[in-house]
């Protein structure tokens, strides 16, 4: 959606194993990645009410009957052995989790777990939820010139949300706050960049969303990178929830990821 992707910085770079260098992968890469963000969207099936009608017929009519039974029959077999359409939405792992598997080589990525705010066919977005850089006070967050309020000594935590665009803050949250900045991923999360001063404001009162993660950097991969990896058996997926993703406790989540990861034949 076009709405969406104008949401995010056009300076967005990708990051990840396939196809880059390591001297190469630095958060002030400039190259671009297409504006991130995505959406979801169906399959029918087909029978046949031909059989099993009982019908008086003469001995033509009967025969007629007959071939149109026996291609009734051959189209409801046909029908049962080919495979269900794939819903184009389910090669994507936007709102899932992207876990690095135990042999990743990026000491970047080592033990990480990922939330996927987007992803499909021009590339992916994500941010890492279990590695923390530290706790600061609320009042690094506004900006000088911002007039002085009542924090009251409170804190915020600050987790490493990837290599790409270090400097740059991201809000994973419940999406009970929303601006023109935010992107709802489902009604479970949404994401808002740190440009958006009312929820810094609102975070640092000790207000704004429910539940959320203050950030710095995100993960990005550039068309066809992440798939790549996958099949380089570099990471794992997984469903989630808010009370995983929101977790304060980090120690051993990589591994509480892992244990929940989603098995291919």
């Amino acid at each position: 959606c076009q709405q969406c992707r104008s949401r995010l910085s056009s300076s967005f770079v990708p990051v990840g194993l396939a196809s880059v260098s390591p001297a190469s992968r630095d958060p002030i890469s400039t190259t671009p990645i297409a504006q991130v963000v995505w959406r979801y969207a169906k399959i029918g099936s087909m029978t046949s009410s031909l059989m099993g009608k009982r019908v008086r017929m003469t001995s033509a009519g009967a025969l007629v009957g007959a071939v149109f039974l026996l291609l009734a029959a051959i189209s409801s077999l046909a029908a049962v052995g080919q495979a269900p359409q794939e819903d184009p939405r389910s090669k994507f792992l936007t709102g899932k989790l992207l876990i690095a598997a135990p042999g990743m080589s990026d000491p970047r990525f080592k033990k990480s777990v990922v939330y996927m705010v987007a992803h499909d066919e021009q590339g992916a977005f994500g941010l890492i939820i279990n590695k923390l850089l530290g706790e600061e006070p609320v009042e690094k967050l506004m900006s000088k010139d911002a007039p002085p309020i009542d924090t009251d000594g409170r804190t915020i935590r600050i987790h490493f949300g990837g290599p790409v665009e270090f400097g740059q803050g991201f809000v994973l949250h419940t999406p009970d706050y929303v601006s023109v900045h935010t992107i709802v991923v489902n009604d479970i999360f949404a994401m808002t960049p740190g440009e958006d001063s009312a929820l810094l404001l609102a975070l640092a009162k000790g207000k704004g969303p429910r539940k959320s993660i203050l950030a710095l950097g995100y993960a990005g991969w550039s068309p066809g990178q992440l798939e790549s990896e996958m099949e380089q058996d570099a990471w794992v997926t997984a469903t989630t929830d808010g009370t995983f993703v929101f977790d304060d406790e980090l120690a051993g989540k990589w591994q509480r990821a892992y244990d929940r990861r989603e098995f291919t034949l």
